[in-house]
């Protein structure tokens, strides 16, 4: 389940780190392959800003589900939201992600 503290509970960056897996599974489901669209476009997709409200402690063997859903897409810039859900449904925790293209060094 990812790195914990001494007590057991899962430590809080593993949910960012979660959330960039589910991004990449939302990305692979929906036909776009990032090494191939992006990256071998010469095209980086950076992070802006990144956000979470953790609702509910995570335990080393809770079982979990995270999703991610696009909220914005432009030329530009990416959003997307993502929910932490444990195997009984409960929420344990909520975020965003805001990323911008960047082509040569400069934000397109």
């Amino acid at each position: 389940m990812g790195e914990c503290d001494p007590a057991g509970i899962v430590y809080h960056p593993s949910f960012i780190d979660w959330f960039s897996i589910a991004r990449m599974h939302f990305l692979s489901e929906n036909g776009i392959r990032y090494m191939t669209d992006f990256h071998d476009a010469g095209i980086t997709v950076v992070v802006t800003d990144v956000s979470c409200h953790y609702a509910r402690a995570l335990r080393a063997e809770d079982q979990v589900a995270v999703s991610a859903r696009l909220l914005e897409l432009s030329r530009t810039r990416l959003c997307f939201a993502y929910e932490v859900l444990t195997a009984e449904g409960e929420l344990s925790a909520a975020g965003q992600t805001r990323h911008a293209f960047v082509v040569n060094g400069s934000i397109r």
